[in-house]
């Protein structure tokens, strides 16, 4: 791979893409267990929703990843050569030196930064409403399709769908500060 010049600090980074920040390596990571996880127990145990968690998770993950990636090229964040990188603030805007560039580039980030966000508080209102049918049938059958005793009755679906909430939140929160930063 050919040397990225990085527009923070005009150094030649030859991982400008890979060098993420490590609390976006994180989210990407935490994403990627999820997923895996979500996805695994709900076809052990025909649990529907789990497949969905698992679904939507891994869906997230990519477009957050190439959102990421995209960020990180942009200038924005990866470089830790100027202070300005990813370890000394959350979000760092330079200027940027061809502004109809710039422009084009901030709207593909801005867009996908959105659907992400769009997407996530569609699972979220999801997840929550399944919390709501986990309390109600707490001690009653709420996956009727399940094999096991595990995953069949509404206990099994409170603690998957607060850490999901929870996951969500997080990622709503993540690209809702790049949004923010991209203006």
């Amino acid at each position: 791979m050919a040397p990225v010049k990085c527009r923070t600090c005009a150094c030649l980074n030859e991982k400008l893409l890979l060098n993420l920040p490590t609390k976006d390596i994180l989210l990407l990571a935490c994403i990627a267990a999820a997923s895996v996880t979500f996805t695994s127990m709900g076809a052990m145990n025909f649990a529907v929703y789990w497949l969905f968690d698992g679904i939507t998770f891994f869906i997230s993950g990519c477009l957050a990843f190439c959102t990421l990636r995209l960020f990180a090229a942009s200038g924005q964040e990866g470089c830790n050569h100027s202070g300005k990188g990813s370890d000394t603030s959350d979000v760092a805007v330079p200027k940027a030196p061809d502004e109809s560039a710039s422009t084009s580039k901030f709207a593909r980030i801005r867009f996908r930064a959105l659907g992400i966000c769009s997407f996530s508080i569609f699972c979220l209102c999801t997840e929550l409403g399944f919390l709501a049918a986990a309390i109600a049938l707490f001690g009653e059958q709420m996956n009727p399709w399940a094999i096991t005793n595990y995953g069949r009755q509404g206990r099994s679906f409170v603690v998957c769908s607060i850490t999901s909430a929870a996951l969500n939140s997080v990622i709503v929160y993540r690209f809702q500060r790049m949004l923010a930063a991209t203006k």
